[in-house]
């Protein structure tokens, strides 16, 4: 890969900015919106990142997920500092203390007939 590998959606991966988030614990919060924008589900992990490439964000997930993989959309810009502190999953009851790194995605359903 080269220092810029260019990814689909036109943005760019450093890849020495992204060996910094190797090993990071990120929590990750998702929404599923159906076709009428109603949120339909929600889902929490959380896990350590083990690769960035220009295709993923692979996450070895821990909890009750624990060595799961789990692959993000390749864009380290939607990773967000997360501050200290014990955050609760609501869809799990587990608690995630000082995770570096929090994401969240809204995942919208086809608008497809």
């Amino acid at each position: 890969m080269n220092k810029n590998s260019k990814v689909d959606n036109q943005q760019s991966i450093d890849t020495n900015r992204a060996k910094d988030f190797i090993g990071k614990l990120v929590l990750i919060g998702l929404t599923y919106i159906d076709r009428k924008g109603l949120v339909t589900g929600q889902k929490e992990l959380y896990g350590k990142i083990t690769a960035i490439s220009q295709y993923k964000i692979t996450v070895k997930l821990q909890g009750i997920h624990k060595d799961e993989i789990f692959n993000l959309p390749p864009d380290p810009l939607v990773l967000k500092k997360a501050q200290a502190g014990e955050y609760k999953l609501h869809t799990t009851g587990e608690v995630v203390t000082d995770p570096d790194l929090l994401v969240t995605y809204e995942i919208n359903a086809s608008q497809k007939s």
